[in-house]
């Protein structure tokens, strides 16, 4: 779905929610002429319920829905509040000491109540700023400041504990016109408890953090880039709760890396995604910084949109490079780094795609928001773009019918080249999971890995990225487990 503003030409989607009916939030930005934001809620069949534009608030970065079916909307200057259908109940125009607070990220503490970081000018300079409102009407509760000479802020998570974590950049102590990384953790009640901060060896370092999040024992774990004085590495560092730091890790090529977002699984692993000028890269450590792996997806190279699902697997959406335009194009890796999928949404012509966000439902379907380039007026200029995408899975039922029994099948043909099929049956309702491996025992494919009915599966497995060899294929769920052998022949 695509959507452009009034006599607006340069629109981009800036986030993308989903609620549990399958119904779709997306809030953007509408740079051109009067700057202002768009928020539009779809059907999940992509028809639109509602779209509420407003003007001269500087766009729009973040939104979240409570469980009331209300929308909240953060922008660079602005604080607003919208019911299940739409209807504004209420707006904040922020500001410090007359000035604009540019609040880039929202988020929803234990009980409710909403709080935003941002920045803004202040005594000469510009202040970190967290901010905690009522979310009834909007009221500000309290308001932190923390000093951040030349600073912006990029992003905040809240710990356990309801603790505050924001991370960004500010000017150096020494030498204010180059940056240091930096974190800043609040209390629940605005009051400052500690900040660190990070400076690359190279003599000018240009250091960003832009991303943070915390496990459940309340560590923070926050990745940017850093300037060594080659080319750009990622950056990640793992801090306790008191601010100690755990670990550092880099990352880096010939062409410079940048870390944009980082994650943490269910089992205390930190996932890291990032660009360089010509590939998208995911990273995984263990708990303890060990570099578990790491991939690169051709043709990328900014600020990639990334999620993770309730089994841990990984998500990344990027514009594909070609010529000077992108094509939309989403990856799925399993925990293991194994890739399940590569989607690529061709444009035509002078037409591109740059994913900003991304999001997987309960079902699976995954959606994505950005911008839609060379779709405006006159076929230039850029659109508001959202794109929902099922799984590609491969999987077809057979039959409904109840098995008596396990059942995995010997596959057909056996030789193949490069295709062939693999049935089963499964008597209940189980978790299943069907990998191939090679013959050292490593995995090279995830073929299924999700809950599944009682019936008879077939999967159409292909192996044309494979070598020609002997592969086995399992079959696991929890009451039964069964390896069969398989031939490729090119």
């Amino acid at each position: 779905s695509y959507y452009r503003g009034q006599n607006s030409n340069q629109d981009w989607g800036s986030m993308v929610k989903v609620d549990d009916s399958g119904y779709v939030y997306i809030t953007g930005t509408l740079d051109w002429g009067p700057s202002g934001c768009a928020t539009i809620k779809y059907k999940p069949n992509g028809d639109s319920v509602w779209t509420r534009v407003l003007y001269d608030v500087a766009g729009s970065d973040e939104i979240m829905l409570d469980k009331n079916g209300n929308v909240y909307m953060t922008g660079h200057i602005t604080l607003m509040k919208y019911n299940s259908n739409g209807d504004i109940q209420w707006i904040r125009r922020d500001s410090l000491n007359n000035w604009h607070i540019s609040t880039n990220a929202m988020r929803f503490d234990s009980s409710g109540y909403i709080l935003t970081s941002g920045q803004a000018d202040f005594k000469g300079g510009q202040a970190c700023v967290v901010s905690k409102f009522e979310p009834q009407n909007g009221n500000l509760i309290w308001r932190g400041l923390i000093p951040i000479l030349n600073g912006k802020v990029f992003a905040m998570s809240i710990d356990k504990n309801q603790n505050i974590l924001v991370c960004g950049t500010r000017g150096n102590n020494n030498i204010p016109s180059y940056y240091d990384y930096f974190v800043i953790k609040y209390n629940n009640a605005g009051n400052f408890i500690w900040e660190r901060n990070y400076t690359s060896t190279g003599q000018f370092t240009t250091d960003w953090a832009y991303d943070v999040t915390t496990d459940d024992s309340c560590n923070v774990y926050v990745t940017g880039v850093g300037d060594p004085g080659g080319p750009f590495e990622i950056v990640t560092i793992k801090y306790d709760s008191s601010g100690t730091q755990k670990w550092l890790r880099t990352y880096s090529n010939s062409f410079g890396s940048t870390g944009s977002r980082v994650a943490i699984d269910k089992s205390g692993n930190v996932i890291v995604a990032g660009y360089n000028n010509s590939n998208d890269i995911v990273i995984k450590y263990s708990n303890d910084g060990t570099e578990l792996w790491s991939r690169l997806m051709p043709d990328g190279g900014y600020h990639p949109a990334f999620t993770l699902d309730s089994l841990d697997n990984i998500y990344m959406a990027g514009g594909k490079v070609r010529g000077s335009w992108g094509d939309l194009q989403v990856y799925k890796y399993n925990p293991n780094g194994v890739l399940q999928w590569q989607l690529i949404y061709p444009g035509s012509g002078n037409t591109g795609q740059l994913p900003r966000d991304m999001v997987v439902d309960k079902n699976g379907m995954v959606y994505t928001t950005g911008s839609g380039y060379g779709l405006g007026i006159g076929g230039t200029g850029v659109k508001m773009s959202t794109f929902k995408i099922s799984q590609v899975t491969g999987i077809n039922i057979i039959s409904s019918n109840i098995p008596d029994k396990f059942l995995l099948s010997q596959n057909y043909p056996n030789p193949f080249n490069p295709t062939t099929k693999i049935n089963f049956s499964l008597p209940k309702e189980e978790f299943v999971s069907l990998k191939v491996y090679d013959m050292l025992g490593r995995e090279v494919s995830n073929l299924v890995n999700e809950r599944l009915n009682a019936g008879e599966y077939s999967y159409d497995f292909d192996g044309s990225s494979l070598q020609s060899g002997t592969f086995f294929y399992r079959l696991q769920s929890e009451n039964f487990s069964d390896t069969k052998k398989m031939i490729l022949l090119k």
